[in-house]
Formats: structure tokens, C-alpha cells, sequence
């Protein structure tokens, strides 16, 4: 029992000696290549590894930490050619479309929290890829067809965003010069020749909704503030077919037609067509002239009572 207590405390007091001589110590340049070398080519199994990462997680590396280690790096693995770049670009290629494909498996599913976002976020900030980097990226990218679902997201992600004038002006300089190939504009033309009924669909959507013209007139205007003292509620430019100027709940649609631009021949067809197709959907239609709406505004805001107590009435 002697003899087991005292190796006990002889690997004591050489764990002691040895943490004493080695703290605060700077290895040597020989002594740094010999540990390198005994190295070499060693490969780490899978519980190494695991018990590597546990014992590293959590752990928070200060800013010098981290541009001490990026210095030493750069320094290691300036001018070296190895691994990938040595082989042809072709190779390449396939090589980084295997990669893209082995990540996207693996990343599938995943879900960030926000903290980490936050952490991407702040250390992708300010940082600027050589032109080597964007090559290797172009080319991970390359002949990738996206999924229909991949792409909703991508638009959801970016709908209601307001890009500023300098990211702008940023991408405009990113287009700039960029050649565009004959297929893609062949794809361009027949997109816009022969578009899907998904997205006409999206188009007349867009069209509807759209205001014009962007400010209310001074007759559409006037027309507003009776029906507001008249204690009448009531909607401005209504997204349905025609885009009516007030609407009133249930069904009438007012329109304030300007005297110049509504007595023009393709106006008058193109009145008399949305007139016609709000009436086949149920809605009552009410157009008032301009020399009406400032001569006597009193009257047209009697005919929209009118309107409205035969609504009422169910006539």
C-alpha cells in the first residue's frame, strides 16, 4: 500500500513540475515542425472528434484569440497549392457540385435559431470574397435547378423589403457590363411572349391593385368630403375590375369622370366595358361628370342616397 501511495505522489509531483515549466513557455520553431511532422497524416476517429467538439462547445473565443489564429493561418498556407486547386477545372467543377450537394443533404431541415442568425450575420458583415471566392461560389451555383418551393421562399423572404439607394446603385454596377448568353435570352423572350396563366393571373392581380392615378383628383376629392359630411361610409379606389374612384358597401361603385379624357373615343369603349362587367358581377354603377361634380354636387350625392335606400329596401 506504501509503495502505491508513494507513485501516486511521484505522478503528482511530476504533473506539478511539469505544468510549472510549461506554463507561460513559448515552444520553440524546431519543436513546433517536430509536432507537426508526428502529425502528419494522422487520422482522428469519430470519438476524438465527438469528445473534441463537446469540450470546445461553449467555449467563447475573445477577438484577439480569433486574429492571432487568422494570422497564423495566412502565414501556414501562403503560396501553398494543394488539395483541389492542383486538379484541372473541370474536376473542380464536379468536385464543388458534390460539395453543394453534400451540404445542402445535410443543412436539410435545419433550422437556425435567431441568436446564431444574429452571430452569421455579424461576422459575414464588412466582409468583402476576393474574385477567386466569387468564381468558387458561381460555380458551386451552376446548374442547380431550383425547386418551385425553394423559390416561394426566396420570394416571401424578400416581398415588402425596401432596398436602399446605395444597394441599388450597387447592383446596377454589378449588371453593368454583364453579357447575357443567346439561351438565356431566348428563355427571356418566350417568358415574356407566352407567359403561364399563373402569371397572367399575378399580373392582372398587380394591375388591380395599382392606384392611378397615384393622387386623388380635385373632383374625386370633393365628391369624398360631401359623402363625408353627408356621414356616408365609403372606400377609395376599391381593388375589383374598373378600380371604381369611391365605393360604397355593398355594391356601388361612383366614378368621377373628368370631361376632357372621358369624352375620348377609347375611353368612352373602355367605360362602357367595365361598366357592363361590374353590373354582370352584381355591383351598381354610378358615373358623374365633372361639370356636374362642381356645378351641382348636391345632386349627385342625392342619386347615391337614392342608391343606396333602394339597396336598402331590397329594390
Amino acid at each position: 500500500m506504501k509503495s502505491l501511495y508513494g507513485i501516486r505522489n511521484l505522478i503528482w509531483l511530476g504533473k506539478e513540475i511539469w505544468l510549472g515549466r510549461c506554463k507561460g513557455s513559448r515552444q520553440t520553431e524546431v519543436t513546433k515542425e517536430r509536432i507537426r511532422q508526428s502529425l502528419k497524416g494522422r487520422k482522428r476517429g469519430e470519438e476524438f472528434c465527438l469528445k473534441i467538439s463537446l469540450a470546445q462547445k461553449g467555449k467563447v473565443i475573445s477577438i484577439e484569440q480569433r486574429e492571432r489564429i487568422r494570422k497564423t493561418l495566412s502565414i501556414f498556407y501562403k503560396g501553398k497549392s494543394f488539395g483541389i486547386n492542383l486538379l484541372p477545372e473541370e474536376k473542380r467543377k464536379e468536385i464543388y457540385k458534390k460539395i453543394g450537394k453534400k451540404l445542402s443533404i445535410t443543412n436539410k431541415g435545419r433550422k437556425l435559431s435567431e441568436e446564431a442568425k444574429m452571430k452569421i450575420g455579424k461576422a459575414s458583415r464588412g466582409r468583402k470574397h476576393s474574385e477567386e471566392v466569387k468564381r468558387k461560389i458561381g460555380l458551386l451555383g451552376k446548374g442547380i435547378k431550383r425547386s418551385k418551393e425553394f423559390k416561394e421562399k426566396i420570394s416571401r423572404f424578400h416581398t415588402g423589403k425596401v432596398v436602399s439607394e446605395e444597394t441599388r446603385k450597387k447592383l446596377s454596377l454589378i449588371g453593368m457590363g454583364h453579357r447575357v448568353s443567346n439561351e438565356t435570352r431566348e428563355k427571356l423572350r418566350v417568358a415574356s411572349t407566352n407567359p403561364s396563366e399563373e402569371v397572367r393571373e399575378k399580373i392582372r392581380r398587380a394591375r388591380i391593385r395599382q392606384i392611378i392615378p397615384k393622387k386623388d383628383t380635385s373632383i374625386e376629392i370633393r365628391l369624398q368630403k360631401f359623402l363625408d359630411w353627408e356621414g356616408i361610409p365609403f372606400e377609395k379606389h376599391k381593388p375589383i375590375f374598373g378600380q371604381p374612384d369611391i365605393f360604397i358597401k355593398p355594391n356601388i361603385c361612383v366614378f368621377a369622370d373628368g370631361d376632357y379624357w372621358h369624352r375620348l373615343l377609347k375611353s368612352e369603349e373602355r367605360d362602357k366595358k367595365v361598366n357592363e362587367r361590374l353590373k354582370e358581377e352584381g355591383y351598381k354603377v354610378l358615373r358623374f361628370w365633372e361639370k356636374d361634380i362642381r356645378k351641382d354636387i348636391n345632386s349627385c350625392i342625392k342619386q347615391i342616397e337614392e342608391t343606396l335606400f333602394l339597396n336598402y329596401i331590397g329594390g
